[in-house]
């Protein structure tokens, strides 16, 4: 009897929860298991040191958790797993309970040699099914990835804060911005500022001798960073803004073809922060990049057809891209993320 009554309740649960399921409307998603923001940073904190620990027992991962490093699937063994001797202090998270999701933005040591390392873990319950991770190996610009900017992780006034699709708007303005060399359907804040691989791309007047002297030391000294020129028959061009929506609205950035896929949110509406992982296409259709003002500067790289895996942060307030934090790496062209 025992048996029987267990079968009916069983059988009635399962009845009840595929009602709820067909009763959600469309486009909602149930919310995940729980994990709040105590709870996704000590699961940070637990893969951190399980990683420099190279012992995946260390940390709370769930049966059959998949793991990518710069788009490779790997075991829990290699890459970085293996290569990672410390945790250096820099380091910015963003908390995402209704997903139950968490991104890590931060120095690790690699044998030694500092690598920035972003990160995104998905860990329902607390059990980590999910990790995908960026490793920057070549860092422009050491400086500036000792102390994260000081409002990157702090809570935004009830009045600043926005909701979380918003956020993604945002993210996504930001890169259809690029794609399309218009900076002004970018919600950006007055006082934006960029860091890409720990090199400031904006509001810096030695940006173009930092960029000659980071190629320099990625090529032994053999190859300085091209500086932009100007056709013979063009009127001299004005100085490349320094500013967020400047810089894209000159078409400076016209070698990016695409930016896609766009994918791997994850939403800190406390803090008004947006992570994502996004694919940087270059097609390399041509050797110079015509600038709005007429003028042209080389394509960098020459032209060459290569993707770019990037996951980006971008701080807001009030909805607008405040500080923007990016870590990328060169990949082969074609290449996909891993997790289609």
């Amino acid at each position: 009897m025992r048996r029987k009554w267990s079968l009916k309740r069983a059988g009635w649960l399962a009845a009840m929860a595929a009602s709820l399921a067909v009763s959600l409307p469309a486009g909602a998603r149930p919310a995940a298991p729980g994990c709040d923001r105590a709870c996704l940073t000590g699961v940070v904190d637990a893969y951190l040191q399980a990683m420099v620990a190279h012992d995946p027992r260390r940390a709370p991962f769930a049966r059959g958790a998949k793991f990518t490093e710069n788009t490779s699937i790997l075991p829990f063994s290699e890459g970085l797993w293996l290569t990672a001797t410390a945790i250096d202090p820099y380091r910015i998270l963003v908390l995402d309970p209704e997903t139950a999701q968490a991104a890590y933005v931060g120095v690790v040591r690699e044998h030694g040699r500092e690598v920035l390392l972003a990160a995104r873990i998905k860990a329902p319950g607390g059990r980590i099914a999910e990790v995908e991770t960026v490793v920057a190996r070549d860092l422009a610009m050491m400086k500036n990835l000792r102390t994260p900017r000081a409002p990157i992780m702090a809570p935004l006034a009830p009045g600043e804060r926005v909701p979380r699709d918003r956020l993604i708007a945002a993210a996504n303005a930001y890169f259809d911005g690029i794609e399309q060399s218009n900076g002004r359907i970018i919600p950006f804040d007055k006082d934006c500022n960029r860091l890409k691989n720990g090199l400031q791309t904006t509001n810096n007047p030695d940006l173009m001798a930092e960029l000659a002297a980071a190629r320099a030391r990625q090529t032994g000294g053999s190859a300085p960073t091209p500086l932009p020129r100007v056709q013979a028959s063009a009127p001299p061009r004005a100085p490349m803004p320094r500013d967020c929506e400047g810089q894209i609205d000159s078409g400076a950035m016209g070698f990016i073809s695409k930016v896609t896929p766009r994918r791997g949110y994850v939403v800190d509406e406390v803090t008004g922060t947006v992570f994502g992982l996004f694919m940087f296409v270059h097609r390399g259709d041509a050797t110079d990049i015509r600038l709005k003002d007429g003028s042209t500067m080389p394509s960098p790289f020459g032209g060459q057809p290569w993707n770019m895996q990037m996951a980006e942060l971008f701080k807001t307030r009030r909805g607008r891209i405040w500080l923007v934090e990016a870590i990328g790496t060169p990949l082969p062209f074609g290449a996909r993320t891993g997790w289609e």
